[in-house]
């Protein structure tokens, strides 16, 4: 199972030899294709050869660029993720909404139930709120109780005159781990032939990456935890770095102790599975925060 994020910072050349990604700057490391997880580009000033490039995509690795603020900006993935590609976006387009609805409602509960226990690790009193949302939720979430959760949590965690529209260092933070979280989810969707634009509940047009969206929402609070323990720090070459190994800490689930990015693996392909009718309901996999 691969594990490390390679994280370029400085300029460099990056290219491709016999299996490694060999990376140069005043000396040279190499790294077997089969140990990365996700490649994050963040110095605009780095090469990378289109020889590297095509076989991190056969080997289905994603690779996240950013933009001269250093902000993710855009994601490099394979065109081709699997074999029978035609045949799963068929069995996508033709999902069943009440399905996608109760998957939708486990996933909602999953996440303000995370939320709910970030503010108890943190000793807020509004995390008894959130059980009682989590509690309440219907399926496709037709009451909007992610919502309502949304609001009681990120003033607890951050002020009441917090908002997620403005430019400050916590929200710097957030976005970039949500980004990465984004990345993350694409890369698991589309390697399984699936599209990332048809969501279950997340249908905005302009948004290519609605089933993602949807997948993502249970492991979000794994980064608003480290956001609110780092709250005044810039978004620094170190931040970044901590926040991309938030996805190495492992979590205990009742098949075992795994890494998040695997948790995610096994997130994706169970809840596809039940999508398409191969698993039932039921199999839905819980995450939780320890």
């Amino acid at each position: 199972m691969s594990y490390r994020t390679v994280y370029i910072t400085n300029r460099c050349r990056c290219s491709y030899k016999n299996g490694y990604m060999v990376v140069r700057q005043d000396d040279q490391t190499m790294i077997h294709l089969s140990e990365i997880a996700m490649v994050v580009v963040e110095s605009t000033a780095a090469y990378v050869s289109s020889y590297l490039m095509a076989e991190l995509a056969q080997a289905r690795i994603p690779v996240v660029f950013c933009d001269i603020k250093h902000d993710p900006i855009g994601q490099y993935s394979p065109i081709y993720g699997a074999h029978d590609s035609t045949k799963r976006i068929r069995e996508q387009i033709a999902w069943d909404s009440a399905v996608g609805d109760e998957l939708w409602r486990r996933i909602v509960v999953s996440k303000i139930s995370n939320q709910a226990r970030v503010l108890e690790l943190l000793e807020l009193e509004q995390a008894r709120m959130l059980r009682d949302y989590a509690m309440s939720v219907e399926p496709g979430d037709v009451t909007n109780r992610e919502g309502h959760a949304a609001k009681v949590y990120f003033n607890a965690l951050f002020g009441m005159g917090f908002s997620r529209d403005e430019n400050n260092a916590i929200n710097a933070q957030l976005n970039y781990g949500y980004a990465i979280l984004l990345a993350w989810l694409n890369r698991e969707i589309t390697s399984r032939g699936y599209l990332t634009q048809l969501g279950i509940h997340h249908c905005n047009e302009y948004n290519h990456f609605n089933l993602s969206c949807d997948f993502m929402e249970p492991f979000r609070p794994v980064v608003d935890l480290y956001v609110a323990n780092h709250p005044g720090e810039s978004l620094d070459t170190r931040t970044k770095s901590d926040i991309l190994e938030l996805f190495s800490d492992f979590y205990q689930l009742p098949q075992g102790t795994y890494r998040l990015s695997s948790i995610l693996s096994l997130f994706t392909k169970t809840n596809l599975a039940i999508l398409g009718g191969r698993a039932d309901i039921d199999a839905y996999m819980e995450f939780s925060l320890a």
